[in-house]
Order: C-alpha cells, then structure tokens, then sequence
C-alpha cells in the first residue's frame, strides 16, 4: 500500500537517519524512533539566538534535555518565597485505601455528586475501561475531539466528564468550570520506548522524572488560580504505591508533598465519611478551614525536598547522550561510539546498571556498523561488558555477535538496494523488490 499523509511525513523526516533508529516490538504494534529527537537537524532549535523553556516542572536529572535533544538548557533561579506559593488547594483522595475497598464505586459516587470532572488515563485502552466502571450513566461524556478549539463547550455545561487519554498538560479548568479530577493508573509506558526503559532496562529511575511530571501536571489542570480548589481522586493500584514510596514523595515540592499525605491519613476512612469530608472540602466550609488547613500547613512545614536517587548522574549523562545521539544521527558511528563509552562510564553506578549496559550495547552497535575488523572486534568486547554490566538481563539475553554470516532472500536484498536509493514512497519492500 502507498505511503502517505502522517505516515508518508513520519517516514520522511526518519529516513535520513534510519540507519541508527532504534525498532521496538510488541504484539499490537511497532515503533522506529530515535531515541533522543535530533533537533539539532531542526532550524527552530538550532539557528536561534535564543530559547525560552517556560514551565513548573522543568525537572533536574535531564529530562528536558532528552526530550527537546538540545546539549545544555541553562535554569534559571526561582524567585525567593517561590516554593512556598499555593496555587489553590487540592484535596488527594486514594479510594483504593478506602476501609471496605471498592474504590471505583466511591468514584462514581464523587462524580455523581460533583456533577462534573475530568478524568485522565495513560492510554486510550485505560480510558475505556475506566469510563465503563466510573461513569454514572446520566452523565455526558466529552472526549479530545469536544475540545479541539476550546475547553467553552465543556466549561459550561452543568453536568459531564471530560474524559481524555494521555493528557496531562494543557488545561486550564479553572473555578466551577471543574472542580474534580481524576488520574487513573501509572503513566509510565505511554508509547513501548518507555515501556522498554521501564520493563526490558528495569531503569525506572531515567523515566521517574516524566513520570512525577506527568503526575503534577495533571492534578493541578483544576487549580489554576491562588483561590482554586479541587478534589484530585487517584485511582489504580500502581499509581496508589508510587505515591507513598518516600523517594518518590520527597522529590515533590514542600505543598505537594503535604497535600499528598493529609490525603493518603485521611483515605482510610468509611466511604460515606469520605464523602461527607469531600463534601465540606468542596463547600470550603469553616470546619475545613479549622481543621484541615492547620493540619495541611503542619504536614508542609516538616516535609523536606531532596533529588531523587542519581539525579546528578542523569543530569551529567543527559549532555553526553543528546551528543551522541546527534553524531550517529550524522552518520559519525565512531564518535557516537566513543561518547556513548564516555556515558557507561558516567553511568557507573550500582543502580542505573540496565542504563549503563544500554549505552553499552549502543556503542557496540555503532562500532560494528564501522564494517572493519578493528570496529566488529571492538563492537563484541563493548557487548561482553554490556553483558556484564547488567547480568540477567532481559534486555541482553539472546543478543550477541555471531561469526555466521547473514544472508538475505533475493527479494530481501533487492528490496533493501532499492530503499537506500529512493524517496519515501510505500512502505512495502515487495513492491521496490518488483520494481
């Protein structure tokens, strides 16, 4: 079949570096991406004189620099006071701790009693699930589509859910227009190059920081203002333990932190006591403000920040990677290779071994497509070590170097000569094999 509209452009803009893609597989779907964008491809990134990166969570341990792929992104320091800044309240409720259980039922009945919420998944297979079990069935739902030009239609209805996948960032329901949100599971594997880090790498630590983001990134799209008030439900078992590990809470700002445990000690309760705390909390009655305030503003003055876990290491790596991912993507195999050393070596530490081992095999990768005995002798000791930085791993399991030479169909090699030579034009290398 022919190539074209979005995947005729998503094929053209990866071909010039198709060599040194990387291919994740599983069985519904396939994914060929780069790790690290090459922006530096990209006039919009690398002919400016200056750019500005404008966010509340910009993150420490590189996650910027991975996700824009530029070398360095200078921070610049926060304001006096700013950690201390509110903007609004959130109430966090963890139904899944609820005395009784039955956490999905108690949803419904927050929804119901709300009127109107936004609900936030990591994949559109989570949102299914979760609008069938949730969902009180006099309620409307909006979906992405409702909300294409503007958030109006859903801000002023009376009653509905806005129901969106993966979306996390940029809304703005601000007062009556929502005063619920929703986020259902752990958004940590929303396209397989995540999952792989995750699952096959067993390196949580790299993705945590998007995660978090993601996280606080959603539960505030319903306080927009300093006056703002919300209920944040967080379903999923998954999504319930990542917010009580302690290296995962002392990461977030003093607010947050404080926010999350006066709502983690107060999810155990009976479920029509929980509804009748949601009910004053949303009335902003005196006895929230006698009660729960103090108790909120004593959590924020003991809570303590601190970096994750070998977020100095990713920060460091972070430069290192974007340059090599750069220089591969230029065809310049050797220098990636050497940088992509220089990483493992940043790397050496006991619990980034899955990350360390992948750079590994990276360099062992782009020294073997140098084609010279020196570079296919020096790709397999970069593989032993890969190995040996993560041993057991999935990952590396059934890969190593073969001295059996691998011999392509006719129709195979016929079709490979003929894609290096041609412009985007179907994605079926039978055809190219006809012609």
């Amino acid at each position: 079949s022919q190539a074209s509209g979005d995947m005729f452009f998503r094929y053209r803009m990866l071909r010039p570096g198709l060599a040194c893609c990387l291919m994740y597989a599983s069985w519904q779907k396939l994914l060929i991406r780069p790790y690290i964008p090459p922006t530096d491809q990209h006039p919009a990134f690398a002919d400016p004189r200056q750019r500005l990166y404008i966010s509340a969570t910009l993150g420490e341990g590189g996650e910027l620099e991975r996700s824009f792929g530029r070398t360095s992104i200078e921070r610049l320091p926060v304001p006096a006071g700013w950690e201390d800044r509110v903007a609004g309240r959130r109430f966090f409720l963890f139904p899944e701790l609820v005395e009784g259980g039955h956490a999905r039922p108690l949803t419904r009945d927050l929804l119901d009693e709300a009127e109107k919420g936004l609900l936030i998944t990591p994949s559109r297979e989570d949102l299914r699930q979760a609008l069938a079990t949730i969902k009180p069935d006099d309620t409307p739902t909006f979906g992405k589509d409702e909300i294409e030009s503007s958030l109006d239609h859903f801000g002023a209805a009376d009653r509905g859910l806005l129901a969106l996948a993966n979306r996390y960032d940029g809304l703005d329901l601000s007062d009556d227009s929502c005063r619920l949100t929703i986020l259902d599971g752990l958004p940590d594997g929303q396209h397989l190059q995540e999952i792989f880090l995750v699952s096959a790498l067993a390196s949580r630590q790299v993705l945590d920081e998007r995660v978090r983001t993601r996280i606080t990134q959603g539960s505030g799209r319903c306080t927009r203002g300093l006056q703002d008030h919300s209920v944040v439900v967080i379903l999923g078992a998954d999504l319930t333990f990542y917010l009580q590990r302690p290296e995962v809470l002392q990461t977030l700002r003093a607010e947050a932190q404080a926010e999350i445990q006066f709502g983690l000690l107060n999810s155990t309760a009976r479920h029509e006591d929980l509804l009748s705390a949601v009910e004053r909390f949303m009335a902003q009655d005196d006895a929230w403000d006698a009660e729960a305030e103090p108790a909120i503003a004593n959590l924020r003055r003991r809570a303590v920040r601190k970096a994750a876990p070998g977020t100095d290491v990713l920060a460091m790596s972070a430069k290192k990677e974007v340059r090599a991912w750069s220089l591969a993507w230029q065809g310049d195999y050797q220098g990636a290779a050497q940088i992509s050393i220089e990483i493992a070596q940043v790397l050496a530490n006991g619990e980034l071994r899955g990350y360390r081992a992948f750079w590994l095999y990276l360099a062992s990768g782009w020294r073997a497509m140098e084609g010279e005995t020196e570079g296919l002798e020096s790709a397999a000791a970069l593989l032993a070590r890969a190995h040996k930085a993560a041993p057991g791993s999935s990952f590396l399991s059934d890969r190593g170097l073969s001295d059996t030479e691998v011999v392509l169909s006719p129709v195979d090699s016929a079709a490979s000569a003929a894609a290096s030579r041609r412009p985007a034009r179907t994605m079926g290398g039978a055809k190219w094999a006809d012609e």
